[in-house]
């Protein structure tokens, strides 16, 4: 360790040294990049970086990677299938990173991603099962399809408040997951967002948000009671589906909203709406016969 330390504290000191890779499978694709200084590895852009490493599980350390100072993509695919990669910081200049960029690195081990991060593509890391990531980069608008799906450490998460949508099984999977963040910025839910997170706790969404997906809380068996906000306009059916451990649920809106051909398709549990607006749900969705269900929210006690 002392030696492997002792190397990299040299290369950074003097960045016009040969570099002594600590992989060979990364010493091998350097040479044929001709890169044997630190300061190559600078001057390394996106244009060399397409799927060089894909599907190389003997690919285990690489941490010079953090010296590609002028690296601001990596490309889709390029480690994906390296299952035992243990990178534990990405390039501090990086802007996007491409779909199924990290897919089934079961090994990666960040535990955050550069601050100017604004892209991360589908299944980027899908499949990172000891990826340990807490928030996420401020720039950030849309967290993709699949993007943390099955990423099993997850435990929690801060989404920044730029964030509008979350996609097609964002989080699906991440059993771990006890506990999100949602930004008020947030105005879309897809289908299956958190199917299987078994563990999250969550009892309202926020305010601004405006459609949520089929399935998007799907087998979420901590959820006890939910909070939709007023904001809300469209409401796929099979939520929660199937959550027996639901008790009860708000919809703070006077307007309900639209539901999709599945109806109902909720908990049979009270169901909570404005007094003032209890006819109006009853009208809207009579015949899903949930009438009996319907209170008033002036009932709901803390």
């Amino acid at each position: 360790m002392r030696t492997i330390r002792r190397r990299l504290m040299t290369s950074y000191a003097n960045p016009d040294l040969p570099i002594r890779w600590q992989d060979e499978q990364v010493a091998a694709w350097a040479k044929t990049k001709n890169l044997v200084t630190r300061r190559d590895c600078g001057r390394l852009n996106y244009s060399y970086q397409v799927m060089d490493f894909r599907g190389n599980t003997e690919l285990r350390a690489f941490p010079e990677l953090a010296w590609f100072d002028s690296l601001n993509q990596i490309g889709s695919g390029c480690f994906q299938g390296c299952e035992n990669l243990r990178l534990t910081s990405l390039p501090k200049g990086l802007t996007s990173i491409g779909e199924g960029c990290f897919l089934d690195c079961e090994n990666l081990a960040l535990t955050s991603l550069p601050d100017g991060l604004t892209n991360i593509a589908r299944y980027a890391f899908q499949g990172c099962a000891n990826l340990r990531l807490t928030s996420l980069p401020k720039g950030l608008t849309e967290v993709g399809e699949r993007t943390f799906e099955d990423c099993m450490a997850l435990k929690e998460m801060t989404l920044p408040s730029g964030v509008t949508n979350l996609g097609y099984k964002a989080f699906g999977g991440c059993i771990a997951l006890k506990k999100i963040t949602l930004p008020e910025s947030l105005m879309g839910i897809d289908g299956a967002c958190f199917q299987g997170c078994a563990n999250l706790v969550l009892t309202s969404l926020p305010e601004g948000l405006t459609r949520i997906g089929s399935m998007a809380l799907d087998d979420c068996m901590s959820i006890t009671e939910m909070t939709f906000p007023s904001s809300l306009k469209d409401l796929k059916g099979l939520v929660f589906y199937p959550n027996n451990a639901i008790t009860r649920l708000r919809f703070l809106g006077s307007t309900p909203p639209t539901l999709d051909e599945n109806g109902w398709a909720m908990p049979q549990v009270p169901t909570y709406v404005p007094d003032e607006a209890v006819s109006t749900y009853q009208e809207a969705w009579k015949s899903y016969n949930i009438s009996k269900l319907l209170k008033p929210l002036s009932e709901w006690k803390e």
